[in-house]
Formats: structure tokens, C-alpha cells, sequence
């Protein structure tokens, strides 16, 4: 899509009559904060000078990657926004205090900062080009609260504090830390995934699926010859992984490891073990299981590295 057609389609949404959001399709819709644990599993020892492929149109993946370091950041996602969500972070990171930048863009009733105009009038001092031309649109002619409504994905958050356990970059040290960076340019794929490795250029030392794997089933993908879909996928995206190479292949919610090793576990056998079935390779798939949001169950990622 050209950026015409994107700032197009942003205002459809804005113009539509719906007051529900069915009529934005799921991944079109920006999350304002990751969902996962990035804390538990995204360190220096994993980003720092390796060139990296990410996901999430929060854009925090990002954020952590330049944090540690990384020596080259693509990111890809089918979301037409991302772009822009980035650059508005990446200004708002430069722009406000870290309490700020979490008002700005955390989603509650009864938060009067959720993408309040006087805040993005600071935002805007570190926006260019076509992102600072997206968002001055909206807000010229939309409510920040309808822009927040309407590009968003609506969850009324009730802990604001959690982020600062959840994302790196967030915690008083190292959000100072990215505001004095010198930020690393970033390669955007706005793709399916399925399409990703015809729209990669370079090999990779992590890639980061977040949970689109296990959602594979919305585009279609699982059918009777799914083994073999999987399979044609893993084998041209191990051509752009180097050797020893790390692909994050899925986020579970909910999923402790135990789970996960459970080979009982319906889910686990469809969604997860598909790798190992396929490629023969347990020795090389790590668990890495990390605190749920709500504390209450285990979220594990499942990590293949590339020995051969």
C-alpha cells in the first residue's frame, strides 16, 4: 500500500458509522502496548549486535531491540499502521517522562491523557515526513479520544504500573537510557506472513513470531496438507536464519512449560509440536516460561536454534 492509501483507509475507519469495531479487520488494529512478557525473554544476550526480525504493531518489540543494541531491526507485520505507531513512540519516547509516555498511550475510563492533544503537541516536536503528516491529520479533523477508539484495540486497562515488569525500555533507568540512544534506522515488511521470506533480504540472528503461529488457522493455512505448508514455510525462512540462529516460533498465554511438554494436550499437538514433527529436531526447541500479565498463570515461549 502507498502511504496515500493507508492515510485513506485510517480516515474510512474514522468516518465509519459503526459504533462497534467489527467492521476493522483483527490485525488491522493497533495494540498500544504488547501483550506479552518481553521481560522475560528479550535481553541483551539476545538483541545485542544481532540483526533481528520482529513483530507487534506496538511497536515495543522495537523499542527493546534498539535498547539492546541491536545491530539491524526489520520489522513486518500485516497492520498498514505500524509505521507510523513507531514513530509516534519513538517521538514520544524522546518528547515525555516515562510516566507520560505510559498515560499517553494507556487505554482507561478514566484517563484524561489517553492521546490527549496537549501531549501530542510535544509528541509532534519529534515527527517528520509522512508520520508527522498521519497524525496531524487525525488530529486536525478527530477527537483524540475517537483516534484512540477507533485505530486501537479497545481494552479498558486497569494496571498501568504492570508495563514496568512486562517491557524494558519502560523502567525509570532504561527508558532514560533510549531517550539519550541514538536510534538505529528500521526496516518496516508490511506482508502476511506467509509471505515473509520472499520480502527478506538478509540472514538473521533471532525472529520473532509473537503468537501468529498458533493463529495460523485464520488465514487459512491449516487444511489437509497443513504438514507440508508448515514444513515449505520453516524450510525458506531457515534460508534467512544464520547458524545458531534463534526463531521465537510462538507465544502461548496461559501455557506453563509443563503444558506445553504435555503430549496429551490437543491444542499443544496441533499448534506446537508441528516444528519438531516436521523438522525431527527436539534437541534444538527451548522453553523459556515467563510470568502471565495477570500473575496468576505461566506464558511460555518455544525457541527453535538453527545447528544445521
Amino acid at each position: 500500500m502507498t502511504y496515500q492509501e493507508k492515510k485513506d483507509l485510517a480516515l474510512s475507519y474514522m468516518d465509519n458509522k459503526e459504533k462497534e469495531n467489527d467492521y476493522r479487520p483483527l490485525f488491522n488494529r493497533i495494540y498500544p502496548f504488547s501483550t506479552e512478557n518481553l521481560t522475560g525473554f528479550f535481553d541483551a544476550e539476545l538483541l545485542k549486535d544481532k540483526k533481528v526480525v520482529l513483530t507487534g504493531s506496538s511497536c515495543d518489540q522495537i523499542l527493546t531491540a534498539q535498547l539492546f543494541n541491536s545491530k539491524k531491526i526489520t520489522h513486518f507485520d500485516i497492520n498498514p499502521f505500524v509505521e507510523f505507531m513507531y514513530d509516534l513512540k519513538k517521538a514520544s519516547v524522546k518528547e515525555l517522562k516515562n510516566y507520560e509516555f505510559l498515560n499517553y498511550f494507556y487505554y482507561n475510563f478514566e484517563n484524561y491523557d489517553s492521546f490527549r492533544y496537549k501531549l501530542y503537541e510535544k509528541v509532534r516536536n519529534s515527527l517528520e515526513g509522512n508520520s508527522l503528516d498521519f497524525w496531524d491529520t487525525l488530529y486536525n479533523n478527530y477527537s483524540p479520544l475517537k483516534i484512540r477508539r477507533r485505530l486501537f484495540i479497545l481494552n479498558n486497562e486497569t494496571e498501568k504500573e504492570k508495563y514496568n515488569n512486562l517491557l524494558p525500555y519502560i523502567t525509570d533507568e532504561n527508558y532514560q537510557k533510549l531517550k539519550e540512544k541514538e536510534f538505529i534506522p528500521v526496516e518496516f515488511i508490511n506482508c502476511n506472513i506467509l509471505d515473509l521470506s520472499s520480502n527478506l533480504q538478509d540472514n538473521y540472528d533471532v525472529i520473532y513470531f509473537s503468537n501468529i503461529l498458533g493463529r495460523l488457522e485464520m488465514l487459512d493455512f491449516f487444511s489437509d496438507e497443513y504438514i507440508q505448508n508448515i514444513y515449505n514455510f520453516m524450510k525458506k525462512l531457515l534460508e534467512h536464519t544464520e547458524l545458531n540462529g534463534k526463531i521465537l516460533l510462538n507465544y502461548f498465554y496461559g501455557y506453563s512449560k509443563e503444558d506445553i511438554t504435555d503430549s496429551m494436550n490437543e491444542d499443544v499437538v496441533t499448534y506446537i509440536k508441528y516444528p519438531v514433527s516436521i523438522f525431527n529436531c527436539l534437541n534444538n526447541i527451548d522453553y523459556y516460561e515467563v510470568d502471565s500479565y495477570d500473575d496468576i498463570e505461566k506464558d511460555t515461549v518455544i525457541v527453535y536454534t538453527k545447528k544445521y
